[in-house]
């Protein structure tokens, strides 16, 4: 569900039905900087998205309705054992060097990503064992084993489609070599400000609405929130904690129009790195940690109502989904006794989280609650771009991230198993996984399946959810198209592509 208020209760009516100004400059406001444009080397699936997926077209964009649309890959067909896939390409694309878009420039930039692309960025093509050319048009991908979350990893890094000519590059992460919409401008750009100029050759005239775009690194909501005020930025995601301040902000004259989505299909979660802490090897102190977490807490006072409880490995309305199952398991006593019975009943941790929130307080509220158990726990911040790197290092037995529940349940496995926990998968969930990959995934079959799992991860958690935030941002009230960066159901950042600003007057 997409909800827009402006001016009190009322919503603007330009906002959505005016004139666009190609001419304008939209201005938004991410709480991460671009630490790299290289899409292959990416350290958070999350924090470069803005940065990238203006720069870079992918194969395929992820749709409002949870299912793959269209984008460099006109269409596509899977093959009936599902272990290829067969795609038409675009014939209208072009680098921003000259180069053409084809199907061996589709061939280099997937063989690049399988070899480069790692856990942080959510879209390992690992499954991918070759790449054909069929004609300059088309190309077959061949799995050497089935892989339902593919098409997610083609909408995301592993799908960015990079120029021939800096396919073997080393500097591409200082040197961005795209075909998107929108091209950096590194001369104009600072440590705060990145400054995209249009593309004036793109294919899809609907995604280059300005003639120029500016990306700010905000990562306070107060700030962001004053710089909306003064017309310094335009449009700004907020976190769940800042709702009430945000709402507030949102009178009749203020020039502002407020949107959110509470049909998120991922959580804030805690991720597990079991090889440096052999306690977390033992998936009854896993249990025990979950149950000690007072998610309703959480989702009540920390974040003012803007957080669903959630405690299952797939969401509301994704395949696996159980009503019910142990939404919220608060109970600190059994919690106590289950550290006390594993013999870890003086567990100490570190918590990574990133400076940004509301993953900072989250973190800071759960070294209380696990207090109450006995668990020593102590709070580490870390920018954005060093977060990642920091936990798979080991410089904390667990961290606090955003974690997909839907609306693909193998990515949200994906997420929560093998990038969300660190250690030795048991041997029933490969066992498991293994076998529903290779149903159909809409059937009855891969439902009992995924049920069974999702059962069993409730029983012994790999990593830990904790409620499923509402998406929110403000924008001011001449801006076009911001429900549409309301892509709740796929991630926790937006792509700024086909938004605008309405003409004055218009």
């Amino acid at each position: 569900m997409i909800t827009s208020c402006a001016q009190g209760e009322q919503g603007s009516e330009a906002a959505s039905t005016g004139e666009v100004d190609r001419d304008a400059t939209l201005r938004v406001a991410h709480v991460t900087a671009a630490s790299s444009w290289d899409p292959h080397r990416v350290t958070s699936d999350s924090g470069a998205v803005p940065f990238m997926y203006t720069a870079y077209d992918r194969l395929i964009e992820w749709g409002r309705d949870g299912q793959p649309q269209p984008m460099l890959a006109e269409e596509w067909a899977v093959s009936d054992d599902v272990l290829s896939v067969t795609m038409s390409l675009r014939t209208d694309v072009t680098f921003w060097d000259g180069e053409k878009f084809n199907a061996d420039a589709a061939k280099a930039s997937l063989e690049r990503g399988k070899r480069l692309l790692g856990p942080a960025s959510g879209a390992e093509l690992d499954t991918i064992e070759s790449v054909e050319v069929v004609d300059d048009s088309t190309i077959k991908i061949n799995l050497s084993t089935p892989d339902p979350s593919l098409f997610v990893k083609l909408a995301s890094y592993g799908g960015m489609m990079i120029s021939p000519k800096a396919v073997a590059n080393d500097d591409l992460a200082t040197t961005p070599s795209g075909s998107g919409p929108y091209i950096p401008n590194l001369e104009k750009s600072t440590d705060t400000v990145v400054v995209f100029d249009r593309n004036d050759k793109y294919w899809n005239d609907d995604a280059i609405k300005n003639k120029s775009l500016e990306i700010h690194t905000i990562n306070d909501d107060q700030t962001k929130l004053n710089a909306l005020r003064t017309g310094e930025i335009d449009l700004a995601y907020f976190a769940p904690s800042s709702y009430s301040q945000v709402k507030s902000a949102v009178t009749a004259g203020s020039g502002l129009e407020l949107y959110t989505a509470d049909d998120t299909q991922y959580a804030i979660g805690v991720n597990v790195n079991a090889e440096h802490e052999p306690a977390m090897k033992d998936p009854a102190v896993r249990r025990a940690l979950s149950l000690a977490i007072d998610r309703k807490a959480i989702a009540d006072s920390l974040l003012y109502g803007q957080c669903t409880p959630h405690a299952q490995p797939f969401g509301p309305g994704v395949i696996g989904h159980i009503d019910g199952l142990d939404e919220d398991p608060y109970d600190p006593d059994k919690a106590r006794d289950m550290l006390r019975a594993a013999g870890h009943e003086n567990l100490s941790l570190t918590i990574l989280v990133p400076t940004v929130e509301p993953f900072k307080s989250v973190g800071e509220v759960l070294q209380r609650q696990w207090a109450s158990i006995g668990v020593q726990a102590s709070v580490r911040a870390l920018p954005g771009e060093e977060f990642g790197a920091a936990f798979v290092a080991g410089q904390g037995e667990v961290s606090i991230g955003a974690k997909p529940v839907g609306p693909v349940p193998a990515r949200a496995l994906a997420h929560q198993a093998a990038r969300g926990f660190i250690g030795t998968v048991p041997t029933w969930l490969t066992d498991l996984t293994t076998k529903v990959y290779a149903l159909p995934q809409d059937g009855p079959e891969a439902e009992d399946a995924y049920k069974e799992i999702a059962t069993r991860l409730n029983n012994e958690p790999l990593s830990m959810l904790i409620c499923r935030p509402s998406e929110i941002i403000l924008a001011r009230d001449n801006v076009l198209g911001a429900d549409k960066l309301m892509w709740s159901k796929f991630s926790t950042t937006f792509d700024p592509r086909y938004v605008g600003i309405a003409k004055e007057g218009g």
